[in-house]
């Protein structure tokens, strides 16, 4: 199964500072930056929406938390691309959307 998160803002904080946004609808490639090296904090704020495949269609899961750090804490090096996910639990399914996307881990009990 399929998940994505929509209305999702993510406070960066470090070195420099940003807020970075899903579109609407969430587009299929990860949001990303360029940023100077150093230590950051990246935030995912409150107001954002876990939605499930359906089809052709997404809909919303009720009862999503975050389970993973928040916010979570990255070092940037330069030349180097580093990998900022959180992982969203509603009932027995978890999403890691650091481990590339929206593919859940519930032992296939969708």
């Amino acid at each position: 199964m399929n998940y994505r998160l929509s209305s999702a803002t993510f406070q960066v904080a470090g070195a420099e500072t940003l807020t970075l946004a899903t579109a609407s609808p969430p587009a299929a490639t990860p949001l990303q930056e360029e940023l100077t090296p150093g230590e950051y904090t990246v935030q995912l704020q409150a107001g954002w929406v876990l939605e499930r495949q359906m089809g052709a269609t997404f809909e919303a899961v009720t009862g999503a938390t975050v389970t993973s750090m928040n916010p979570a804490n990255v070092t940037l090096v330069r030349g180097m691309i580093t990998t900022v996910g959180f992982v969203i639990t509603a009932g027995v399914v978890s999403v890691d959307f650091a481990q590339g996307g929206g593919d859940d881990d519930d032992g296939g009990n969708d």
